[in-house]
């Protein structure tokens, strides 16, 4: 399979962006159960800055793993950013202190959770913010409407979904343009896709979509 080297997210918008196709996700950053402050903060921050000198330019995040701990650590290793880095965060779910998972996608909670990427990762703009759909979510609807808002008003540059199925996926694209979706794809979620919540994602139609799109 021959994979291109670089890759263009929202390729039909007025801001499409192209990135190296090996990026870094900053989750096992954390501490145990992926949530906390990491075991070794010093090696944590190293490991961030080697990754943007071997030039990776597409840094992973998101607002489960603790209380900000991995924006923080971006935020201190790599701040001012490089021009051509892109932060990406996540959006919808929380984790209390006993690291169990909590839905956080009413609108005020996106809000909520927007506002505080901004401030911590010290951005005026988040370049690409992924909603997840979690169980027991609110109207699904409303939870992008709230995205693509925040989109208007500048908070937001790029919209995408995570943890969609197939439905979810159509129905966001008809509301908004979506940039990405970052699902579960891996080789024993080929055919269906059930996440630690039972729940079935349709990991190839899913894929179907998104390729004719």
């Amino acid at each position: 399979m021959n994979n291109p080297q670089i890759i263009t997210i929202a390729g039909k918008s007025n801001h499409p962006l192209q990135v190296k196709r090996f990026g870094y996700g900053t989750m096992r950053l954390t501490g145990e159960g992926i949530y906390g402050e990491p075991p070794n903060r010093p090696e944590a921050l190293a490991i961030l800055k080697q990754a943007v000198k071997s030039g990776i330019d597409f840094i992973d995040t998101a607002d489960y793993y603790g209380e900000d701990v991995t924006n923080r650590l971006i935020q201190e290793a790599l701040y001012p950013y490089p021009d051509d880095l892109v932060i990406c965060t996540k959006v919808g779910g929380a984790r209390k202190p006993d690291k169990s998972w909590i839905s956080f996608n009413t609108p005020e909670n996106l809000r909520s959770s927007i506002d505080n990427n901004l401030r911590t990762l010290k951005l005026d703009q988040i370049t690409l913010v992924h909603f997840r759909v979690m169980p027991g979510s609110t109207s699904f609807e409303k939870s992008m409407e709230a995205m693509f808002a925040m989109q208007q008003e500048g908070k937001i540059l790029h919209v995408g979904v995570s943890n969609v199925d197939a439905a979810e996926l159509e129905t966001a694209m008809q509301m908004g343009n979506i940039a990405t979706v970052e699902n579960m794809y891996g080789h024993g979620q080929r055919i269906t896709i059930k996440s630690a919540y039972g729940e079935n994602r349709g990991a190839e139609e899913v894929l179907e979509i998104c390729e004719k799109n």
